[in-house]
């Protein structure tokens, strides 16, 4: 990195790593297949002739290769009041959404969207849903929740326009509009390495031990690695800090945290 220290990466946050890449400052920026949209924008306008593209995670000096997933799969809630008359109401309209509006077919009613002049509309004799080409873009009451997704749609439908087939479905020819094709080729490059994603699994709520030492636990792992990184403390100090996490909580919390996977496991079943 050109004119930058080293030293401070590990303070940095997610916006200042990518003004140190869009600067051209830096070579490489870990992100995800969203990139093309920001901050790359950012990186052609400010670097003349700057080019980007999506690399497949590198294997380490053992030939192993693994990435830490922590994203819950949960981007939304609701309560509903105990006292009302159908509380099932809720599933009913999300299955709704789900059934017809996750992806619609060629010709349904709702191939275009929700409603013609609420999420799209005919502009210049061609069905739009871009709000920029919308006069009066009606959309002041959004969906309860969110539109309704099939949770891997997106990515398989980016790799299918990757592999230069072409957009069929409604939901395909959306993306094939709103999406660059570097945003194609690197859900491409993250598809292909679905298998070595080190996903955690726990989704509850904060067990009792979490409570009482996870942040002091966490802030041990988060000190003794840029330590490790930075060449301030020697490779065999992970061992240590293994051992010290260990008996601190860390083999309480895991117990906790496979008790409560058992019991959902159990549930689902």
């Amino acid at each position: 990195m050109r004119g930058v220290s080293a030293a401070d990466a590990a303070l940095w946050d997610e916006g200042k790593s990518a003004e140190i890449w869009t600067k051209g400052n830096a070579g490489v920026l870990p992100g995800a297949n969203w990139v093309p949209d920001w901050p790359a924008p950012d990186l052609l306008k400010n670097v003349n002739g700057a080019k980007y593209k999506a690399y497949p995670v590198p294997a380490g000096p053992d030939g192993k290769i693994g990435t830490k997933w922590q994203n819950s799969g949960v981007n939304s809630s609701f309560m509903i009041n105990k006292n009302a008359e159908h509380p099932e109401a809720i599933i009913l309209y999300y299955n709704y959404l789900l059934d017809n509006l996750a992806n619609p077919a060629v010709g349904s009613e709702y191939e275009y969207g929700f409603a013609k002049g609420y999420d799209w509309d005919v502009v210049d004799g061609e069905p739009t849903s871009d709000e920029s080409k919308i006069k009066e873009f009606n959309n002041d009451f959004q969906f309860i929740t969110g539109p309704a997704r099939i949770p891997d749609l997106y990515m398989k439908s980016l790799v299918k326009l990757a592999e230069g087939k072409q957009p069929e479905t409604p939901y395909e020819k959306q993306l094939f509009e709103f999406r660059k094709p570097e945003n194609w080729y690197a859900a491409k490059v993250v598809m292909s390495q679905i298998d070595i994603r080190k996903q955690n699994y726990f989704t509850g709520a904060a067990t009792p031990t979490m409570i009482s030492k996870w942040n002091l636990l966490r802030q041990s792992e988060l000190e003794t690695f840029n330590k490790i990184i930075y060449n301030k403390l020697p490779i065999d100090a992970f061992d240590t800090f293994i051992s010290s996490w260990k008996a601190n909580g860390g083999d309480q919390i895991t117990q906790e945290v496979n008790d409560w996977f058992k019991s959902v496991s159990q549930t689902q079943s």
